[in-house]
Parts: C-alpha cells; structure tokens; sequence
C-alpha cells in the first residue's frame, strides 16, 4: 500500500491546442515614428517613440527664432515590447518576406531586372 506523503505518479502525455489569438478591443493603437531596439542574451527590447513637432504659431523668422531657442525636441515613449530571441528570428523572417512583398509592388522594374540575370 502506498504511504499517504508519497508523491502520485501520472502518466503525462502531450496535448495539442490551437492557440486562439484575440484582439483586445479596448488596445488603442499608437503612432510610432521611431524606434530603439536593443538586446541581452536572452531577449529582444523595442521601445517605440513618437516625437511631436512643436507647435510653432509665428511667422517664419519668429518660428526659426523659436526652433533655435529649443534644447531639444522630446521622443516620446508609446510602446515597450520584450520579446524572446527565438520569437525575435521568426518576426524578423515574416518582415523580411514583407519588405520583400513591398519592393515587388513598388519597384517592379527592378525584379524584372532581377528575373532577366537570373533566366
């Protein structure tokens, strides 16, 4: 007979699930104009910012005069993503295959180029 402190084996076997991804609705998209990515040896950092022109409201002398006056203009920090170095690869592939998708739309000439070296 088994002691009641002796810990129960179970038998695990793995289970398959679909993983269901769900927008959340009350997530506000942000506009980001620049962004900061930085890593350690496990993960990847990206912080977006959006920096905000000032509001300048003079003619164009009292507008130059007010740009050189500033000490800086403030980027400000709308998003801050960690994400795992593995995960970080996969993203990187799906932007790559993007930007290729993108430079195939929009310069055309150049994969016909491109087609006519590699035939």
């Amino acid at each position: 007979m088994a002691e009641e402190n002796e810990p129960h084996s179970q038998s695990t076997t793995e289970v398959s699930l679909a993983i269901r991804f769900v927008p959340n609705p009350s997530m506000r998209p942000v506009f980001s104009n620049n962004v900061i990515i930085q890593q350690d040896q496990k993960n990847v950092f990206i912080q977006f910012f959006e920096i905000v022109p000032p509001l300048l409201t003079g003619n164009s002398e009292e507008n130059h005069k007010t740009l050189q006056a500033l000490p800086g203009i403030d980027a400000y920090c709308v998003a801050k993503v960690v994400i795992g170095l593995d995960v970080f690869e996969s993203m990187s592939n799906a932007v790559d295959k993007i930007r290729d998708q993108l430079n195939r739309q929009h310069h055309p000439q150049t994969n016909d180029l491109i087609n006519e070296k590699t035939d």
